[in-house]
């Protein structure tokens, strides 16, 4: 028989119940509709989490966790050349960041407001912290315009993502802008690299950024 240790069953109760969270918004789900959903009884939640909002506080802990360790592997891999490590860099955020759809942030705006800073700061914080490095050995190697202030190309990305996250910002563009928006934040967050990156790196870098 497979035992099962308590921080394995604290972990399946978080990924259960932000599967339900990401789908229906946190303040529609109830502790009822979790326990249904992993099989388990109510009560058997309550033994590891004190209420629904610290299954979600831990819930973006866990994504913040998953997204810093792919991202540190990704960075610290020498057999990657500069392109890649970009590519993949924003792809693993977009894969992530797709979870967090305009209505579920929204909810978490309104409903638990310390939570949604959490995740604003973290947005920060990570393009600060990696992307910093890895635009900056992208410049020293040449897959960076050397004309391109970093400061300010950090400064536009953060910007830029702060706002494609935040639903108060989505809803108050024009009808016409909105409406031919995409709606999953990884097509949002494509667009934006896009934008931002192709404009950042030098030709030799886009084409190959391009060709990957």
């Amino acid at each position: 028989m497979v035992h099962i240790t308590d921080n394995e069953k604290r972990k399946r109760i978080i990924k259960g119940a932000m599967e339900l969270f990401y789908k229906f918004n946190f303040t529609r789900v109830t502790s009822d509709e979790i326990a249904a959903h992993l099989g388990i009884s109510k009560k058997t939640i309550y033994n590891y989490f004190g209420s629904k909002k610290e299954i979600l506080s831990e819930g973006i802990d866990l994504l913040k966790l998953e997204m810093n360790l792919e991202l540190d592997a990704i960075l610290s891999d020498k057999t990657l050349h500069f392109t890649e490590k970009l590519k993949l860099n924003l792809t693993t955020i977009a894969i992530h960041l797709n979870k967090i759809t305009p209505n579920f942030g929204e909810d978490l705006r309104k409903n638990v407001p310390d939570v949604w800073d959490d995740i604003s700061n973290y947005k920060k914080e990570a393009a600060l912290l990696r992307f910093r490095k890895l635009l900056e050995s992208g410049k020293k190697s040449g897959y960076v315009n050397k004309q391109v202030d970093m400061n300010m190309a950090l400064l536009v990305y953060m910007s830029a993502i702060d706002n494609i996250l935040d639903p108060l910002f989505l809803k108050s563009l024009p009808n016409d802008v909105f409406s031919k928006i995409p709606y999953a934040t990884k097509d949002l967050f494509n667009l934006l690299v896009n934008v931002i990156f192709l404009g950042v790196l030098s030709e030799k870098a886009k084409n190959e950024y391009l060709k990957n």
